[in-house]
This record gives C-alpha cells, structure tokens and sequence, in this order.
C-alpha cells in the first residue's frame, strides 16, 4: 500500500461508489485545499456528506477523516520541503525559502477585507488570548509580543 495519501486513492479506485470518486476527483486536483478546509467546508464544495468524506477516507486506509487529514498535510509538507532541499544545497536558504513559499500561501486563504476585518478586531480590543500548540507555540509569542509592543494585553 503506497504511503502517499495522493498514490493511495488510485489503488482503491475499483471499490469507490460514485460519491467516493468525485471525491477522489478533488482531492487529487486540490490537495492544499483539502489539507486546509474543515469537514464542513470540504462537504460543501464537494457536495456531499461529511458521513461521505468520513467512508473515503475508510475506504483508502484510514481511520477517519482526520487521520486521512493529517497524512496529507504531512505529505505536503515534506514533499515541500523535499522540492526546497533538492533546489538548495544551503540548509538556510531552504529554510527560509521554505518560510517564503508559506507566507506568500496566506494570500490564497485571506482575502484583503478579511485581513482589515482582523485587524480592525484586533486594534478595539483591550485584551486578547492567543493560543500555540506544539509548532504554533512559537508563533504564537511572536505575535504577543508584537500585539505588547502596541499596547495590547
């Protein structure tokens, strides 16, 4: 069984349904998409059931929708960062190329008036909670010290 989660669902094309291939279909030509949107937004672009999205995800391996989520961002994850240490034999211009390719990607998923909307929320409020886990916890300080320097809390 192919490791990839992109190479796993051609290997179980013959026991889809119809719902299953079209969901097949876009996970296959938006990969960051899926990795990146709920089960809700996903059921809703595709136009079928989260219960639908869950039995995909069974029927190519997985234990559930989350699982079949975390293989594929992981895989796009690394494969980026494959792409980035194969063009780049200096470890830190792969890292920050790296950095770059992920900033340049909020543009695709934050609107401009999304972005004023935040900051417009962030600019009235007194105090403000912030939370990072794991890999997001660093992030997450960066951005309280930054909101401190501005005098929020």
């Amino acid at each position: 069984m192919p490791s990839n989660p992109l190479e796993r669902i051609p290997a179980y094309e013959a026991e889809m349904s119809p719902t299953d291939k079209e969901i097949a279909a876009y996970v296959q030509a938006s990969p960051l998409d899926t990795a990146r949107s709920s089960i809700d937004v996903l059921a809703g672009r595709i136009g079928v059931s989260k219960s639908a999205l869950v039995r995909f995800s069974n029927r190519i391996g997985y234990a559930g929708f989350s699982e079949f989520k975390f293989d594929l961002s992981r895989y796009l994850v690394s494969r980026n960062a494959a792409s980035s240490e194969n063009e780049e034999n200096n470890p830190i211009a792969a890292i920050t190329g790296l950095y770059a390719s992920y900033i340049t990607r909020i543009q695709e998923s934050l609107t401009e008036s999304q972005a004023e909307h935040i900051a417009a929320l962030v600019s009235r409020c007194q105090r403000l909670k912030i939370f990072g886990y794991n890999r997001t916890y660093n992030a997450a300080l960066q951005m309280r010290q930054r909101l401190a320097k501005i005098g929020v809390d």
